[in-house]
């Protein structure tokens, strides 16, 4: 078994040779002072990684050969713990200023997000009180165009008749009777356009635009609150949870000592732990 060593930039550096032909380095003074402050611990890896094909055969056929490797592993653990504290303590001073940007600039931003809240709550209130008045004026205009469809449909068919009882005039109060047959047709089509506008969301309703273009209306979406973790039914939620998710809960499930689940074959393993 091999295993490729280490890149050569994370290699220690001795001074370049006459004649050398690799290219310069980045020049990266962080990067540089990793490999001089923590080069004994790095050529102390280098040496394990490169040990493997002595140290550890492709197949341990006895006892002292399993020691040996379990020595080797020993050895190999010891090295990554120091490399962890290395990292850990290197990264410390950066990631305290990460904190420490990151609160300068969050002490701001929620401020800013909280006023953003409550002007985006204050117009809420505002665009359903606009959307609900706009809703109950053009129900009124629906109302109100049946009224007037019903009243010209009573006129058309008074015409009609007038029409046919009045012989003398049967060629006025027929064009009557047309015009009003046209003013009923006319007013159906109002009842219908009003009754489409009175349905109309509520993103309409309440649309309105700034002199700076800033355009605000209110966004209709399906919400919910609270539920019951021990109620919930999971099953529609299926395709709806990351692989993740799943697969972290099937190993809290076996951890806990479940053994059997659809889905999941669950069986005992074992592995070469060494202390």
């Amino acid at each position: 078994t091999n295993i490729d060593p280490l890149p050569y930039d994370v290699q220690p550096q001795d001074a370049p040779a006459i004649g050398d032909n690799r290219p310069p380095d980045d020049g990266d003074p962080l990067h540089e002072r990793l490999l001089e402050v923590h080069g004994q611990l790095i050529e102390r890896a280098a040496r394990l990684i490169g040990d493997l094909g002595g140290r550890c055969p492709g197949e341990i056929t006895d006892d002292p050969a399993n020691e040996s490797a379990s020595d080797y592993i020993k050895e190999l653990t010891g090295c990554m713990k120091s490399m962890e504290a290395a990292r850990v303590s290197e990264k410390e001073p950066f990631l305290k200023s990460g904190r420490t940007v990151d609160g300068f600039f969050k002490k701001i931003t929620d401020r800013l997000d909280q006023t953003k809240r409550i002007v985006a709550k204050i117009k809420t209130l505002y665009e359903r009180k606009k959307a609900d008045e706009e809703r109950r004026a053009r129900l009124e205009a629906e109302n109100k165009a049946r009224a007037d469809a019903e009243r010209a449909r009573q006129e058309a068919e008074a015409a009609d008749r007038a029409a046919m009882d009045a012989q003398q005039d049967t060629e006025r109060a027929l064009d009557t009777a047309i015009e009003a047959e046209k003013k009923a047709e006319q007013a159906e089509k109002d009842v219908v356009q009003i009754a489409r506008d009175a349905s109309a969301k509520a993103a309409d309703l309440s649309r309105t635009r700034s002199a700076k273009g800033a355009v605000s209306s209110l966004r209709t979406f399906w919400d919910y609150k609270g539920f019951d973790l021990a109620a919930i039914d999971l099953e529609p939620l299926r395709y709806h949870l990351p692989a993740g998710a799943i697969e972290k809960a099937v190993r809290s499930f076996v951890k806990a000592g479940g053994r059997e689940l659809d889905g999941v074959e669950i069986f005992e393993n074992t592995e070469s732990v060494t202390r």
